[in-house]
């Protein structure tokens, strides 16, 4: 639960029927109506296929034929947004409705709603090829609203994908974990006014580093625990959702993106947090990084954190014993083997257990995951004196001086906002490296470095066509394997790493190249036969998070994927199309309209990459370079915001975790550490909280 500004009913009811006229013309640029035939060729043959019926009344679609049903939705979308950038939106619709104002965007006297398809899309191209960065930044906004509202109100396009719509085995009692618990939240009372609440420790945030802390004081049953969520709860039997009700466990819905619109931000808002949301990888953290950390913070290079590290992996049954590789993730092992290319498989936080769920990232209805919810926490209430309460925005941490007293907040429940004043004798901040900055400057927090040195491990996707191949990855495990030839291209632990890509529309098609309307849908119809990998890179750069006066709760943020990384990650998805190419991919597609497709028939037993054609393109590939919003990024991992360090001129918190202004509030999330972690960050922010909170019960002295 999130506070945000009722001005943004105002600014999207503003919007006239001439602009959302505009929009709709473009909207029907990127997806354009079909022919059966440009489809029936490419679709999957699998269980969950359309018929030829569906297929046909799919291929007839656009979003204006979807009218008010698409409308709605996008309006729901924006209602996520920040008022600003509603705003921008808004005017630029309004200045393409007319004439006059129109001609400076698209060069035509002629409005958008008078053009032809293929005038449109001249129009549309010559945004996306621009230098002008504004224009840049309208293609990537107007596609991306376009493609997610087109798959989540359209059911028919799942099944022309072959993607089931929900997980087909959400009902299957013989997957189900049978000691799964569920949680009982705390209840402020239907008629409460306010309240108050005294314990020991407030922890705010549910996540990867809030859950450990939780679980680790506990085991002192002297010590009460209150644990505050911002998100819902939501129990494993309610966790049957689709793609598009699966983003309601993410901040702002799955929608929020960096300020010129370059890079989709995923992170969680939910009980568990990213816990909950993750694809079950766990990577210890690399020794290269930790010798990095231990610069600043030194028990990153003792002893410490190597039992640390291995607690958290035993505590959650992590595994590579019990693993089936999807399609891409075998594509990571056999390509790596026969090229000589390093790779490792990935332990599973998975109680040892074999675990095929293509969905995990919408929560685990299996109650298998062993992520906050399911682990850490269900055993802090269990073994100790802890209480959770959800749906409750934390305003302000509460000060006395130079000593913290508790927090304030708000509860929604009950339909009421219900204030709340929490009486502590530390506060453990673990709200994520996109919530933790904001709640500390809210408190009157001064301290430079906090929301700066955001580490997002960038990444961007290649795709393999492999027309032969029932892909089926919503059946599979979705990250097992990683691919690790270039993880340290500088020496200094910076480089990139290959992984699956989690097979589902909404995730994956942003990373679609759109350069006419028709070869869109044509990729649509070819989803089950691709393969995706990612290049995710251990970034160079950096940027910040930062928070404006008329909507505190809502994060900014502020990063742009910096030369260097931008080459790093090139060399990335080259390697990624090594891969793609050796194992038989027929055609391979780059996330950016300007790098074309390359095609081979050339079978895949004498396939080398010396092969001229191959290696001519593959040339070409790496003299195009990746530049923001010409290319997707995204980032599924945020980090560093109030980082751990030795002093205060170049961090938030000193090496026990505690903040240089205030040393009962600890930090103990991903924004704790020292930089990008290089690996999937899970194991790293636990380990990390888990040293914090020995510190912590040292200093309660309970």
């Amino acid at each position: 639960m999130t506070i945000v500004s009722t001005k943004l009913d105002t600014i999207i009811s503003g919007i006239s029927q001439e602009a959302w006229g505009v929009f709709f013309a473009i909207a029907d640029t990127f997806i354009p109506s079909t022919d059966i035939k440009v489809l029936e060729l490419h679709v999957s043959k699998n269980a969950y296929s359309a018929s030829p019926e569906e297929l046909a009344e799919f291929a007839a679609l656009s979003p204006s034929k979807m009218g008010d049903t698409f409308l709605s939705s996008l309006k729901l979308t924006l209602h996520q947004a920040p008022p600003d950038q509603v705003s921008k939106l808004k005017l630029i619709l309004e200045l393409l409705s007319h004439r006059s104002t129109a001609l400076f965007l698209t060069r035509s006297t002629s409005l958008l709603t008078e053009m032809s398809v293929s005038q449109r899309e001249d129009v549309l191209r010559s945004w996306y090829q621009s230098n002008i960065t504004p224009l840049q930044g309208l293609f990537r906004t107007l596609y991306i609203l376009t493609y997610t509202t087109f798959l989540r109100v359209n059911p028919l396009g799942y099944r022309a994908m072959g993607h089931p719509e929900f997980d087909p085995h959400r009902f299957d009692l013989t997957r189900t974990n049978k000691s799964s618990f569920t949680h009982e939240i705390l209840d402020i009372g239907r008629y409460a006014a306010t309240a108050e609440i005294k314990v020991d420790v407030v922890i705010v945030g549910s996540g990867s580093g809030g859950g450990v802390v939780a679980r680790s004081l506990a085991k002192n049953k002297n010590i009460s625990i209150l644990v505050i969520e911002k998100g819902a709860y939501y129990k494993p039997d309610e966790l049957n959702l689709n793609e598009d009700q699966g983003y309601k466990l993410y901040e702002k819905a799955g929608t929020l993106t960096s300020d010129d619109g370059s890079m989709s931000i995923l992170a969680g808002s939910t009980l568990g947090g990213g816990s909950t949301i993750n694809w079950s990888a766990s990577i210890r953290t690399p020794d290269a990084v930790r010798d990095e950390w231990s610069k600043s913070v030194p028990w990153y290079g003792q002893s410490i954190y190597d039992d640390a590290m291995k607690y958290v992996m035993d505590e959650m049954g992590c595994s590579a014993e019990h693993m089936e590789h999807s399609f891409s993730n075998n594509v990571i092992v056999s390509g790596s083997a026969k090229l000589g290319y390093n790779f490792d498989l990935v332990e599973q936080n998975t109680a040892g257990k074999l675990h095929k769920c293509g969905f995990c990232s919408y929560g685990c209805k299996f109650a298998e995951k062993q992520g906050a919810v399911v682990n850490w926490l269900r055993k802090a209430v269990e073994e100790g004196n802890t209480r959770i309460l959800t749906d409750t925005d934390v305003i302000r941490i509460i000060t006395n001086g130079t000593e913290a007293t508790g927090v304030e907040a708000i509860v929604h429940q009950h339909n009421k906002k219900i204030p709340l004043k929490v009486t502590a004798k530390k506060v453990v901040v673990a709200g994520g490296s996109l919530q933790t900055p904001g709640l500390l400057l809210r408190s009157g927090f001064k301290n430079k470095n906090i929301g700066r040195n955001l580490t997002m491990h960038p990444l961007t996707v290649m795709f393999g066509h492999f027309p032969d191949k029932e892909i089926n990855a919503f059946e599979d495990s979705i990250l097992t394997a990683v691919g690790t030839e270039k993880e340290d291209i500088d020496g200094r632990g910076h480089g990139v790493r290959i992984e699956a890509m989690i097979h589902q529309p909404i995730h994956t098609m942003g990373f679609y190249p759109w350069r006419n309307g028709q070869e869109w849908r044509k990729l649509q119809a070819q989803y089950n036969h691709l393969s995706a990998l990612m290049a995710v890179q251990r970034d160079i750069g950096s940027g910040r998070v930062y928070y404006k006066p008329n909507s505190p709760f809502i994060p900014r943020v502020d990063y742009i994927v910096g030369k260097a990384d931008s080459a790093a990650i090139l060399e990335g998805i080259c390697l990624a199309s090594d891969l793609l190419y050796i194992e038989g991919a027929q055609d391979i597609i780059a996330g950016g309209p300007s790098i074309p497709t390359f095609t081979s028939t050339t079978p895949v037993e004498k396939r080398s990459l010396t092969d001229p054609d191959f290696a001519e393109w593959k040339e070409k590939l790496k003299s195009t370079p990746l530049e923001p919003l010409r290319n997707h990024f995204a980032s599924g991992h945020q980090m560093s915001t109030a980082r751990l360090g030795k002093d205060p001129k170049s961090s938030v918190a000193n090496e026990r975790g505690q903040l240089w202004e205030c040393d009962n509030v600890y930090i103990a999330d991903a924004s704790g550490m020292p930089s990008a972690s290089g690996a999937n960050p899970m194991v790293s922010v636990m380990a990390t909280a888990q040293v914090i909170s020995e510190y912590i019960r040292e200093d309660l002295k309970l």
